[in-house]
């Protein structure tokens, strides 16, 4: 525990020499916390573990500095660095790059005065201000530290504190607890004997003023609110408090206080006009505007914080119980004109503007009464709760426990306990409140134990009775002394408790803290043999740890990361426990690095070579670069403004290039050609500039922006990603001067990481933090339940059908075929319906699974392949069903976006389907009354959605969907794709097609994506007449899908799926079998096999997701589960699962605990 905000941080290879030991004391009376490191890894890690509320002061010598410097010195927890070397004039060339650097010095005493120095003026406006605020307006509630709830129960927390008799042992705790702190530092320890022999509430407020471990200490609790340090704090508090209310101002005063704060602090002040703010420590200001004022004049080299100056208005008259005064014939600093206001005092908040004269903000407030209207019934309901007159440890508790803090009431219950004598009457209720509490933590043991307790006191003659139960009756009878008590016997469920009864039970099941460890524990006592499983779905990925104590329980432990129900889900064998699933409501609100979501653009500038051969068609033609090392790749072709023909590439090595271009094979004429790349034309990241507010602060809901300069950094790809709590639009906007404008939209406030690159490297500064404040959007749900009957069994001879509606296609570009289970290949009929509803039928001629395989132009509609069983279905359950469409993939809003659900295959139960985003969907649901259906929704507003498809209650494959519902497309309607080869393409060649804008203006990009992940930018070219050309080279085999956009939304079919390498690779051609697909046992080797001899060329890749890890061997597939549980089984082919996967196989064996993440599990795979 650190009792103080602010750090001292030596990273020196030499920090351990004697010179630097001898110094430490001296640090130590300036900044007590002093950390030591001498590799700068290990220090730049504990730098950025930091809180932002820390204060760091770093000494670096001159060498290390210049490694470490530029990656911290923008961290808001950064506050002063000093360079302590040997050559000043050397480093002074690199550290006065940043502003944070404060000196670059080569002796001791030197560097030790400038910090002494500075620390003063940082004390003052480096503090974090702690406040909270009370918002009377409509739909308010949220306040810099939580609810309005805060803000009452910090009132009322302080005049609890100032009632609360004080003891001698709690004198001897915190007294204990600062030598601790301060061992080592002689000066401090000094003070803290000066303190234990001189104190006296009379000089209290000299030695709240004084530099010494009693300001730092009490300020830190206050400021942090450390609950206990505060207890112990509280009659040097209420000291304080006396002299306040005695030397009160008798006239009005005007006084000033200034301070660094964040610009999010300033927009949520700024947004709080009119409303009242409360301030959780001493508040210490001064009557002088230009004394208060030159505590700013200091730079801090930190651009995201804005400088302000508290102007309040204090009128004696409306003070109540948060007294202020003029305090500097009691202080050390006798002529600073310092007014000292009560912890917790209220001000109201009247303005907020900018003095552009002294550049600061100014914000303005005035002296509040607790008595003001808006606050008044507020505080006098809550008060009356506490009563009046010296309070006592119970009242203390049970106010901690109504401010959500259960831990600290138990820890103030048992402390009254020690001070009761044994016979004193309160000791009964406060054993009966440590039962209520360990009842609510699910410790129910523990809570009978003090509950019994709480009884023997109330009444000493009372005895334990017998309760006797009857198997199987509905009554219990209970008994005291032989006879019925009143209401005996009660009416009561028996049920037959069997050996493998299992039991949970601890406070993770019912709430927790997001961020925080959640707990419970599970009793499996003479449970038999069983699998145990253990699941937490909910807002946030959970991570979850299971401990087997070896004693019959195990704890488990979980961490979600974001506020919101969680859904734990608790099996033995196979089977909900008793309460299972439980609901945990998680409060806070806290970032999650799994729920980070990604946006990028890519765009940059390639050097354009005219070839001086004039070609009117170069759709034909291809080209290749060899560079000087002997490299060749492929480059792009282009018609030049002139009309000649050029190539466009990124240079990465100088000298000669050879320029190959082909048509046919053939060199056309005049080719080969050789360029000449000099050192200028290099991309170089360290020379390219970037600048703009948005690369340090933004807005949600808003367009942010930077400008990044590239026009004398050679030529070379710009990269600009953005990463965060929700997707952000980025979109680049080229000014045509060497320069661009980049815009981004995030949706939700939070710390974003904002990536530049150029050739392939980081420029200066990236990445870089963003810190995006605002509101975010607001997340509305609906949701539709269906029941969905088991579907009815068909017979040989019989005709199959399979229902689907394929928006955007015809029955001409439509096949489909079945596979039998013996694998005999027959086609199926297809019978459009209407609107692009289609039938697929066949007649079987065997019993068991049949694959129908269903295509759109040769490729496989999403969903293919599909199984369809002939005869019962055995195998079923959510893993069976299949949903499909381009309503999971992407939107338009206003528009009725659609998918398929296939569940023929799961059986019976209930489908739930639900779809939240940024505006409540409306939802419709067909059913095809053959095991499909269909659903449409429509969404009145564009953003990103989720759509979540449940049976029985879990997840099917791939759910929740994340789908981006778009804008109107407006004009992009207008455009239409021509020339675009679909299949055959060939690796490492160009590719060309055509878009036509029909008049629409505005420009066009486009990219592709392939299967890996890997995108590249298409290179766009204005033919005229209307007419684009796209040209673009796929690197690897397998799909890929080009995405076109116009004014930076995607065209109505984007993307386009194409397929590079042979097109013969058909997933529904390929079969798994063996028993490792449907059961295995613990610690032995699962087995099956994958027949690919019929599926043509493609990448086959298995995944095995369950309790535990697996080894795994290609197509002879085995893996040995270590953990009991169902384990999921994917396997695709082309990038496409084949028929029936994902399998479902259910391991039995000895007892094991196994978890969940969400719905996540353990994954292993090859590919």
């Amino acid at each position: 525990m650190r009792l103080e905000i602010f750090c001292l941080i030596w990273l020196d290879t030499n920090a351990n020499a004697t010179e630097i030991r001898d110094t430490e004391q001296r640090l130590r009376s300036i900044i007590n916390h002093l950390k030591k490191f001498k590799d700068v890894e290990q220090c730049q890690k504990y730098i950025e573990e930091r809180s932002q509320k820390d204060r760091l002061v770093m000494i670096v010598s001159g060498q290390l500095g210049r490694e470490i410097v530029p990656v911290i010195h923008q961290l808001r927890q950064v506050i002063s660095i000093y360079v302590y070397c040997f050559d000043k004039k050397r480093n002074e060339k690199w550290a006065c790059k940043f502003a944070k650097v404060k000196a670059v010095v080569v002796e001791l005493d030197e560097l030790i005065s400038r910090i002494k120095a500075e620390h003063k003026i940082q004390k003052m406006v480096e503090e974090p201000l702690s406040i909270n605020i009370f918002t009377t307006s409509a739909g308010a509630g949220k306040s810099t530290t939580g609810l309005n709830g805060q803000f009452v129960f910090s009132q009322l927390l302080i005049d609890c504190l100032l009632r609360l008799k004080y003891t001698e042992e709690d004198k001897k705790e915190l007294i204990r607890i600062c030598k601790q702190q301060y061992e080592g530092n002689s000066d401090e320890l000094s003070n803290l004997l000066e303190f234990l022999q001189d104190y006296s509430p009379n000089n209290v407020l000299w030695w709240y003023t004084r530099e010494s471990f009693f300001y730092k200490t009490l300020n830190v609790a206050l400021r942090t609110q450390d609950i206990h340090l505060i207890f112990l704090f509280r009659a040097y508090i209420s000291d304080i408090h006396h002299q306040l209310k005695g030397h009160q101002a008798k006239n009005s005063l005007r006084v000033y206080r200034s301070q660094r704060i964040s610009s999010d602090e300033l927009s949520t002040l700024q947004q709080c006009c009119g409303q009242f703010i409360s301030v959780n420590s001493f508040f210490s200001t001064s009557t002088d505007y230009q004394h208060a004022l030159s505590f700013l004049n200091v730079p801090d080299g930190t651009n995201n914080l804005e400088p302000v100056l508290f102007e309040i208005d204090a009128n004696p008259k409306v003070v109540t119980t948060k007294p202020f005064a003029e305090i500097s014939a009691y202080s050390e600093f006798s002529d600073e004109s310092e007014v000292l206001f009560m912890l917790g005092s209220i001000f109201r908040l009247k303005s907020v503007n900018h003095n552009s004269n002294d550049q600061v903000w100014v914000i303005k407030m005035t002296v509040c009464s607790e008595n003001e209207h808006e606050l008044k019934h507020v505080l006098t309901d809550m008060k009356k709760q506490l009563g009046s007159g010296e309070t006592n440890l119970h009242k203390f508790g049970k106010l901690l426990w109504e401010m959500g803090k259960p831990d600290l009431a138990e820890k103030y219950f048992i402390r009254m306990i020690g001070q009761l004598p044994p016979n004193d009457l309160l000791l009964a209720d406060l054993y009966q409140d440590l039962g209520k509490l360990a009842s609510y933590a699910g410790d129910l043991d523990k809570s009978m134990e003090w509950r019994q307790k709480a009884i023997a006191l109330k009444n000493p003659n009372a005895l334990v009775g017998t309760v006797t139960i009857d198997q199987h009756t509905d009554y219990i009878h209970v008994f005291y002394e032989g006879q019925p008590i009143a209401g005996s016997p009660f009416k009561f469920h028996v049920d037959q408790v069997q050996t493998d009864y299992v039991t949970a039970y601890g406070s993770g099941l019912s709430h927790g803290v997001c961020n925080e460890s959640c707990d419970f524990r599970i009793v499996t006592k003479d449970a038999g043999s069983g699998g145990l499983s253990v699941t937490v779905e909910g807002s946030s990925k959970a991570e979850i740890q299971c401990e087997d104590n070896k004693d019959g329980t195990c704890d488990v432990t979980y961490w979600p990361t974001a506020p919101g129900e969680y859904t734990i889900a608790v099996k033995f064998a196979g089977k909900h426990i008793v309460g299972s699933p439980f609901t945990a409501k998680i409060t806070g609100s806290t970032l999650s690095s799994e729920n980070r979501k990604r946006s990028q653009v890519m765009g940059g500038n390639q050097s354009e070579i005219s070839l001086r051969v004039t070609e009117i068609d170069i759709h034909d033609l291809n080209a290749t670069k060899r560079s000087p090392s002997g490299i060749e790749d492929i480059c792009l072709l282009k018609k030049l403004a002139n009309g000649s023909l050029g190539i466009s590439f990124i240079p990465k090595e100088i000298g000669e290039h050879l320029v190959n271009v082909y048509r046919d094979g053939k060199n056309i004429e005049n080719s080969p050609f050789r360029i000449h790349v000099d050192s200028s034309e290099i991309g170089d990241a360290s020379k390219v500039k970037v600048s703009g507010r948005g690369l340090k602060e933004g807005y949600a809901n808003q367009f942010n922006d930077f400008t990044v300069v590239t026009r004398d950094a050679g030529y070379g790809g710009l990269s600009l990603s953005i990463e965060g709590p929700s997707k952000a639009d980025i979109e680049c906007h080229d000014n045509e001067d060497g320069s661009c404008l980049v815009t981004y939209r995030p949706t939700e406030p939070g710390i974003y990481i904002l990536n530049v690159k150029f050739a392939d490297k980081h420029v200066s500064g990236s990445p870089f933090t963003v810190n995006v404040g605002g509101h975010g959007s607001s997340r509305l749900r609906e949701s539709i339940i269906r029941e969905r009957r088991a579907a009815d069994i068909t017979h040989i001879g019989s005709q199959c059908e399979l229902s689907l509606k394929i928006p955007g296609t015809s029955s001409f570009d439509m096949s489909a075929y079945v596979t039998s289970p013996i694998g005999r290949l027959e086609n199926c009929e297809i019978v459009e319906l209407d609107d692009c509803n289609y039938s697929i039928k066949f007649i079987p001629k065997e019993m068991g699974v049949h694959t129908v395989s269903v295509k759109h132009k040769d490729m496989h509609i999403p969903g293919s392949p599909f199984e369809f069983t002939v005869g019962p279905i055995l195998d079923g359950g959510a893993h069976k069903v299949r949903a499909s469409g381009n309503g999971l993939i992407r939107g338009e809003v206003h528009v009725t976006n659609e998918f398929n659900i296939y569940t023929r295959e799961a059986g019976a139960g209930g489908l739930a389907i639900a779809v939240e985003g940024p505006a409540k969907a409306e939802i419709d649901f067909f059913d095809r009354k053959d095991g499909s259906c269909g659903v449409a929704y429509v969404c009145p507003e564009p953003g990103d959605y989720q759509i979540s498809i449940k049976f029985n209650d879990e997840h099917i494959p791939e759910s929740p969907f994340n789908v981006s519902i778009v804008p109107p497309f407006g004009d992009a309607k207008k455009l239409t794709i021509h020339s675009l080869k679909t299949k055959g393409l060939d690796v490492n060649r160009q590719y060309t097609f055509t878009v036509n804008v029909s008049g629409a203006r505005g420009y066009v990009d486009a990219r592709i994506i392939a299967l890996s992940g890997v995108e590249e930018s298409c290179t766009v070219q204005d033919m005229g007449d209307d007419h684009y050309a796209i040209r673009f080279v796929p690197k690897e085999n397998g799909i890929h899908w080009i995405y076109v956009r116009f004014n930076g939304r995607d065209i109505p079919d984007s993307p386009f799926r194409i397929v590079v390498g042979q097109a013969n690779a058909d997933p529904g051609r390929v079969f798994a079998s063996g028993s490792g697909l449907y059961q295995g046992e613990t610690g032995q080797s699962c087995e099956f096999l994958i027949d690919t001899t019929n599926a043509g060329a493609g990448a086959l890749a298995v995944t095995v997701d369950g309790p535990s890890k697996v080894q795994l061997d290609r197509y002879r597939v085995t893996f040995t589960p270590t953990a009991r549980g169902d384990y999921l089984i994917s396997i695709k082919f082309a990038g496409i699962n084949i028929a029936g996967s994902p399998f479902k196989c259910t391991v039995g064996g000895k007892i094991s605990i196994t978890k969940s993440e969400d719905k996540n599990k353990i994954s292993s795979s090859f590919r």
